[in-house]
């Protein structure tokens, strides 16, 4: 109860205020059903989505709750969109509602709502059997940098952006978050092209590691998971942190050994799934390429992860990390092709006639090269 009242005081002392989206919206989390929109507020206040289907019209508002109640107390707004029709135009629109609070009524006052432009994205297709992507890593918080190299690429062509790790050198609060990538990210592409976040080693450290999760909701609330796009299955794959959990550079704050044979356990029920098995083909984000070098967390995913990707049929891996562009064949480590994107490059990736096609693309010719793989069928 105490906590209640200090925050509607907080809510009460800021109405003088007007209220302001101050970063986003960008999208994340899609399928063919749903999707989350994701934005920040300066002040905080109740949020909703605004939804509508372009061909018939129609209209659905959803709100960001918890158990039911609407949020009002939070500046970080994360709406979950659901019941959507599979490859289907949208036009959405996001809302956050000023506040105020009444004592003598014992109510709330809506002093103003701040909204957005008219945005648009298109759901997961069941049924789409050409797929394009864009894998992006090791940006390492180079904003500027990512602007000028994705400056040619026309994202409103794509399914999905891959943010496949590194994306940041480190995190201290959420403005280090938004100045670092996502700024950027929802100007070139984010508020109409959906994310995938695939988080790398670097994601971990700093006082904000433990809050980047919240910034990219997952439904199965875990940062590792599956999604389908028509009959393609993608494993989004977490490495984790790069050294021993002993190492003094994470001050005993680490415990990654533990939490990848977690992830092991998830990632076994998951490839036996039927979903998983009847794949046409099956593509793995990782930003560290296990078979890729010899340090702890490449040994320990050759442990963990490797024996169970080996022998499911994966198609091919997209990894970074290293900072230097590979193509690597399968070999007795790995059961399935590698393509390791350097952190000058972007991968643009294309599903096609039972084959996909990688364009590794960088601002210099000599960073530009092309491989194609042909996907196993069942």
């Amino acid at each position: 109860m105490k906590r209640l009242f200090f925050l509607l005081s907080v809510i009460s002392a800021l109405c003088g205020r007007n209220i302001t989206i101050s970063h986003g919206p960008y999208l994340c989390d899609m399928a063919t059903d749903g999707l989350t929109v994701v934005w920040t507020t300066d002040l905080p206040g109740p949020s909703w989505v605004e939804i509508e289907n372009i061909a018939t019209g129609e209209k659905t508002s959803y709100y960001e709750t918890i158990a039911g109640n609407i949020v009002a107390t939070e500046t970080l707004h994360r709406v979950h969109v659901n019941k959507l029709l599979s490859g289907t135009k949208y036009r959405y629109r996001i809302y956050t509602g000023k506040i105020g609070f009444s004592l003598a009524k014992r109510s709330l006052i809506y002093r103003d709502t701040v909204a957005s432009d008219d945005l648009s994205f298109t759901t997961f297709s069941e049924s789409k059997k050409d797929i394009s992507f864009l894998v992006l890593n090791d940006i390492h918080s180079r904003a500027g940098f990512m602007q000028k190299l994705c400056s040619q690429v026309n994202f409103g062509a794509l399914d999905f952006v891959c943010f496949n790790g590194d994306m940041w050198e480190w995190l201290l609060d959420e403005k280090m978050l938004f100045d670092g990538c996502m700024d950027a990210a929802v100007e070139m592409f984010a508020s109409e092209t959906p994310i995938v976040f695939n988080r790398g080693n670097h994601e971990t450290r700093g006082p904000f590691a433990t809050s980047v999760p919240d910034y990219f909701p997952t439904r199965n609330g875990t940062v590792y998971y599956r999604f389908n796009i028509g009959d393609i299955s993608f494993l989004v794959l977490d490495c984790g942190e790069d050294k021993e959990d002993s190492h003094p550079e994470y001050f005993n704050l680490a415990a990654f050994d533990s939490y990848r044979e977690e992830e092991a356990r998830w990632l076994a029920q998951t490839v036996a799934s039927p979903e998983f098995q009847n794949a046409a083909a099956r593509i793995v984000f990782l930003h560290v390429a296990p078979a890729a070098g010899t340090s702890h967390v490449n040994m320990h995913l050759q442990e963990t992860i490797m024996p169970i990707l080996n022998r499911t049929g994966i198609d091919i891996m997209f990894s970074g990390h290293t900072h230097s562009y590979a193509c690597k064949e399968a070999d007795a480590k790995a059961a399935f092709p590698t393509v390791i994107n350097g952190n000058n490059t972007y991968l643009l990736c294309t599903i096609k006639d039972g084959k996909i096609q990688v364009e590794i693309k960088g601002l210099a010719p000599s960073e530009n090269h092309t491989h194609e793989f042909q996907i196993i069928t069942n």
